[in-house]
C-alpha cells in the first residue's frame, strides 16, 4: 500500500465523532468491531473512563507546544483505532490534545476491523 485512499481519510471521524460513537454503542451493550462479547464490553468501559481521565488531565510538556506551534504545513494525523483497545484509549487523548495545539493539524480516526487493509499495511 503506498497511499491511504481520500476517501478513507474524508470519510474519517474526529475524535469528538469517535467519543461519542464508542459510549452510543456502549450504551446498547455494543462496541466497536464485530464482537460484542463481555470481555470487549468491559474492556470498552474501561477505555471510556480511561479516556475521560486522560481528557481532563493530559498537559502537553513545553517541547511539545512549541513544536506544535511551529507547525506550518497542513496535515492530517489519522489514527486506526478501535472502542475495545486499551493502547488506543491511552493515547487518543494525548494525541487529541496535540492536534488541537496547531490550527496546521487535523486528527481524524478510522476503525481497525473496517479498515483492515490499512491495519495489515501500518
Amino acid at each position: 500500500m503506498k497511499y491511504i485512499s481520500k476517501s478513507v481519510v474524508e470519510g474519517a471521524m474526529s475524535y469528538k465523532e469517535y467519543a461519542q460513537q464508542v459510549n452510543d454503542l456502549y450504551e446498547r451493550h455494543e462496541t466497536t468491531g464485530n464482537d460484542h462479547s463481555e470481555a470487549m464490553l468491559h474492556y470498552t468501559s474501561l477505555n471510556i473512563a480511561r479516556m475521560k481521565r486522560l481528557d481532563r488531565t493530559t498537559t502537553l510538556t513545553e517541547t511539545s507546544i512549541a513544536f506544535l506551534n511551529h507547525l506550518q504545513t497542513p496535515q492530517v494525523w489519522l489514527v486506526i483505532t478501535e472502542g475495545w483497545c486499551g493502547d488506543a484509549a491511552q493515547i487518543l487523548p494525548v494525541v487529541h490534545a496535540m492536534a488541537k495545539q496547531s490550527p496546521y493539524v487535523e486528527l481524524k480516526l478510522i476503525l481497525r476491523d473496517h479498515h483492515l487493509d490499512i491495519m495489515d499495511a501500518f
